[in-house]
């Protein structure tokens, strides 16, 4: 019933406990009360602290983890890169080795056609003097052969001589250097035919 009439806050009977304890000279327990007073208060600002310090760093190592494995994402696509043009340039520099080879069979293939061509002018050079030299026997004479001795015969530009004698081959040089002329050399069967035809 007390307690309707008059509340009683606890602060004040902690006070008033205070007061008897400290008026009996009970000086070890009043130490005792304070420090596990201060101690209650102080621990929760250490806890706090503690709480606040904690967190930074877990904060921190939280973002240097994603610093980590934002630099290995990144290091991973910079190999990739570097792969990937590693790969390009070395099919690059075999495609160019392939077309370098090509070129060099190409540019011996042209060497080649070249030494054929200057062949053939050569001989289109030689054909085209042998038929000037025939244009003008032509205008001379009236006739595209050249003015062979009678005795002797024709072929192919050439005049050939038969002898009705039979002498040794070194008589027969002298005999034909004396002529202006030369022993016969067969160079194809046209000759080979030719000198049949006159040996019978």
């Amino acid at each position: 019933m007390q307690s309707k009439r008059n509340p009683v806050h606890p602060q004040r009977k902690t006070r008033k406990r205070e007061g008897l304890e400290m008026e009996s000279g009970n000086s070890d327990e009043e130490d005792t009360y304070v420090n596990v007073c201060d101690l209650g208060l102080q621990k929760p600002k250490k806890s706090a602290k503690a709480k606040a310090a904690k967190n930074t760093h877990i904060r921190l190592k939280l973002i240097l983890m994603i610093l980590l494995a934002f630099l290995f994402l990144v290091l991973i696509v910079f190999i990739g890169i570097l792969l990937t043009s590693y790969t390009n340039m070395a099919e690059e520099q075999t495609h160019l080795r392939e077309t370098d080879k090509n070129m060099a069979k190409e540019l011996s293939d042209i060497r080649e056609t070249e030494k054929n061509m200057a062949e053939m002018l050569s001989l289109l050079r030689e054909t085209e003097k042998n038929m000037a030299e025939m244009l003008s026997l032509l205008r001379k004479t009236g006739s595209s052969q050249p003015l062979c001795n009678t005795t002797w015969g024709y072929y192919n530009l050439s005049c050939y001589y038969r002898s009705s004698k039979l002498i040794p081959w070194n008589s027969a040089k002298e005999e034909c250097e004396k002529k202006s002329a030369h022993l016969v050399i067969i160079n194809g069967e046209d000759e080979m035919v030719l000198a049949e035809e006159r040996a019978q």
